[in-house]
Order: C-alpha cells, then structure tokens, then sequence
C-alpha cells in the first residue's frame, strides 16, 4: 500500500512546510496574549475602586518618664522663724483633712489665738445625733503642754466661747454634755505635723491630757499643695520667706 501526500504538503517536503507554518503561530500566539491583555483590563475596570485606607491607630499611651520627690522640707525659716505662723499651717492641714472627712469646724479661738485649737462636729452615721473631735495640732517638735488638753480647760474653754457669743447655749451644753460624758460621742486628739517629712501622727489624748494611742499617715503631698498655694496667696511675702 503506497504513501499518498500529506494533506497541505507533498512528500519529501515536511521540512519546509514545517516551516512555513512559524508565522502563523507565532501569529495565533501574539493573538491569544492580546485577547488576554483586553479581558484582564476590562476585568480590572470592572473592580470596585479602593476606598479610602483606615488611619493609622495612634500610638500607645505609656507613663511619663519623670522623677518628683514627696518631701515637703518645710523650715520655720521659710515662715520668717515665726513659730504662729508655722503653727497656723498645721491648724489649716488638720482642719482641711478633717473636713474631706466629714467634719465641720466650730469657732473655737478668739482674742489673742487663745481657745481650743480644733472644734469639730460631724453625724454620727446612720443618724439620731452628732460626735465631737477636739484637736490640737503642733507643727514638727513644737512642744505640747498636756493642760491645754485636759477635761477641766477644755470645760472652761467652751463655757469662755458661749460668753463672748461665739456659741449659742444649746449647742453650749451639747457640748460640756459630751465632755463630761467621754467616747465614742466626744473625743479628743492631738495632731503633730512633720511637715518637713510629710508624715502626721495622731495621738488619742486622755481626760487629764495624757497621750494614749497613735497612728501616723502620710500627707506629704497635701502638705507642699497647701504650701504652693499659701505662696501664691501670700504675694507680699508677710508670712512667707522666700528661700
């Protein structure tokens, strides 16, 4: 059975025809790529068009790096070495503890800073009254003479503050009631101030004005507050030295 020619070529010339079929496939190549390109820009036409990028989150908050120190360092010469001036911050530091405490002060003092150093008065929790705290307050060593704390001066004190009007007799006799009565409804304490370290001390004071208990806290930090603003306060420097 003999050979017929291949279809498109004769026999003996497979080479040539192989050859001359190149182009045409090359041709059909670059065709096929350029349908390709077209689909893939129409497709990408069709996609959405980005919106717009989320912000960058902020960064982390951290503490700052900073060194302070909580030591007041107060001097009786940053108060012109006057020691009532000295001890009028600490009359000031108990009273304005006391009041974040719930305490309202009483006139107490009068004529010649004489008088009880700290007359205060708060509800009793839960109702049905009142409790007294009478105070003392002393600034670093200032000496404490243990008279000024006993049962009988406070008594006179008080009767001295209803004759000059500065208590009304009602709340008068509430008053030497709970004197005479003692704790828990009326009590006393003297606060001593370190107010170069910060550190205040509490003493429970007896009925002929002995120190009994004590506790110490740290008020540092109210200390130097109270101090800045006495400052700003004080702008001819009559009580305050400037150091």
């Amino acid at each position: 059975m003999g050979l017929g020619p291949v279809q498109g070529c004769a026999v003996g010339s497979l080479t040539t025809c192989a050859a001359s079929g190149v182009p045409l496939l090359v041709a059909f190549l670059t065709l096929v790529a350029i349908v390709l390109l077209v689909l893939r820009y129409n497709l990408k036409r069709r996609d959405p068009p980005p919106g717009p990028q989320p912000p960058a989150p902020p960064p982390k908050p951290s503490p700052l790096q900073i060194k302070v120190s909580d030591v007041p360092g107060l001097k009786l010469s940053q108060f012109k070495d006057d020691l009532a001036s000295f001890s009028a911050l600490a009359d000031l530091l108990t009273a304005t503890i006391l009041g974040l405490h719930g305490w309202r002060q009483l006139p107490s003092r009068h004529a010649g800073n004489r008088g009880i150093g700290g007359l205060f008065v708060r509800e009793v929790q839960g109702g049905g009254g009142f409790e007294c705290l009478v105070t003392q307050s002393l600034p670093n060593n200032a000496y404490y003479e243990p008279a000024v704390m006993t049962d009988s001066n406070l008594a006179g004190e008080i009767a001295h503050l209803f004759a000059i009007g500065a208590l009304k007799k009602p709340l008068t006799e509430e008053l030497k009631r709970g004197l005479h009565q003692g704790p828990p409804f009326f009590r006393k304490e003297l606060w001593r101030h370190d107010l170069s370290s910060g550190l205040t001390t509490i003493f429970d004071v007896g009925a002929r004005g002995e120190l009994c208990s004590s506790a110490t806290h740290s008020n540092a930090r109210l200390v130097i507050a109270m101090h800045q603003s006495l400052e700003v306060f004080d702008r001819n420097s009559v009580y305050l030295g400037r150091s």
